[in-house]
């Protein structure tokens, strides 16, 4: 096969897919600011709620950032409100909101971009719904 036709096909394909990659990230972080968002967080405390851990806070706060979660964490262990046993499962439940915000901001661009919508989404669900089940 020639070089030039196969990096001819290669930036036909980037220049289909990768616009409408780049506007699917930028979209991806529209629900992150809507205040419809606080019942993800809420879904998540109640959740926590099952394993009678003190952490719902700090596990809804990986949904922001995982820089954010885990500082919540570690100001909860450090002031004696998680015990070392309750911080490491928390940090270990802490992969479901984790796993929804990847999803969310990563996984469900690149993957209704490149599959499709109908794939795509079924392909996203399928990742979440296995982190709940990891989570439950």
């Amino acid at each position: 096969m020639d070089v030039n036709y196969a990096l001819l096909q290669t930036l036909t394909l980037m220049s289909k897919v990768v616009p409408i990659m780049l506007v699917s990230l930028i979209l991806s972080n529209a629900p992150f600011s809507l205040p419809q968002f606080s019942r993800v967080g809420e879904f998540i405390n109640n959740l926590i709620r099952f394993s009678k851990l003190k952490s719902g806070f700090a596990i809804a706060s990986f949904l922001i950032h995982p820089i954010v979660g885990i500082s919540s964490l570690s100001a909860m262990y450090r002031a004696g409100k998680l015990s070392f046993r309750e911080t490491a499962c928390s940090a270990a439940l802490s992969m479901l909101p984790r796993g929804f915000r990847a999803a969310l901001l990563f996984l469900a661009p690149v993957a209704v971009s490149v599959f499709g919508v109908e794939i795509g989404l079924l392909f996203v669900s399928l990742d979440l719904i296995s982190r709940l089940v990891v989570f439950l």
